[in-house]
């Protein structure tokens, strides 16, 4: 049921943050009736919000479904929004930390839908190193370790879009049939961590391991990365699966302690209305 505005609130910009709020909710893409419905609002209302959000970047619309999901824009806004709560800036000593210990490129990723996104990077010390560009924008669909450790953490209807989708083989590594990507995303569950070789590029390797929010949704991925297999197997693997999967569930505590403060603050505001 559509909620009652407060006095002076102007109403069709609360009809827009609630047309974003049940796309951000949405596991996947959504549907302008379906929006319609949820918001018992008229479509032709529905519609226009939604041609405003797209044209101003928050909001993207799918050529091929028509069906609509959070846009650059409102990635943006949010990376501002975690480094006011100093997020980035927490998790960043962790990325120097891990880079330091063993050579290799580390990273912090965010989920955005069916992509997501490099936030935070360290480039490796070895002569020889991955490169990972900070703000660059990946599908879930590219066969990453990032993108594993998201994909298999995220809802089955994401999951079934990915794998339902055209699968590109980038190297004679790269796994494409969508059953044996289902049975390597078990794994990772189990396991809690992905691990690529050379599926991505020849003789790339990574490690990434799942960041879990207070509500148990997979919001993003810890890798470390190099472009030599030799220095991803073995022992050295071992340490490696070992740091990332530690200092992950450390960013894990991170966060949930900054969604705390959050909430803290939000209580404290809500009590003195």
């Amino acid at each position: 049921m559509p909620r009652s505005a407060p006095n002076y609130s102007l109403l069709t910009l609360e009809k827009g943050l609630r047309v974003l709020e049940l796309i951000a909710e949405n596991a996947g893409d959504i549907g302008v009736t379906q929006l319609s419905t949820q918001l018992e609002e008229p479509v032709t209302v529905i519609f226009r919000i939604l041609r405003t959000l797209v044209s101003l970047g928050y909001v993207n619309q799918d050529p091929h479904s028509k069906r609509y999901s959070l846009g650059l824009r409102v990635w943006e806004l949010g990376e501002k929004a975690v480094a006011r709560l100093d997020v980035v800036d927490t998790v960043q000593p962790i990325l120097t930390r891990l880079t330091h210990l063993t050579g290799e490129t580390s990273s912090l990723a965010i989920s955005q839908g069916k992509d997501y996104l490099y936030v935070a990077t360290v480039n490796g010390l070895q002569p020889l190193r991955a490169y990972v560009e900070p703000g660059s924008r990946i599908s879930l669909a590219i066969p990453t370790a990032s993108a594993r450790a998201i994909l298999a953490f995220s809802p089955q209807d994401v999951i079934d879009r990915v794998l339902t989708g055209r699968l590109q083989r980038f190297t004679s590594k790269t796994v494409v049939d969508p059953t044996k990507l289902r049975a390597i995303l078990a794994d990772i569950r189990r396991q809690g961590v992905s691990i690529v070789h050379g599926e991505n590029q020849q003789k790339l390797s990574a490690v990434a391991a799942p960041i879990i929010d207070s509500v148990g949704r997979c919001i993003g991925a810890l890798a470390m990365s190099g472009v030599t297999e030799e220095r991803f197997e073995g022992k050295a693997l071992e340490r490696i699966i070992q740091l990332t999967r530690s200092e992950a569930q450390n960013i894990n505590r991170l966060i949930r302690n900054a969604e705390r403060r959050v909430n803290t603050v939000n209580m404290a505001v809500n009590a003195k209305k």
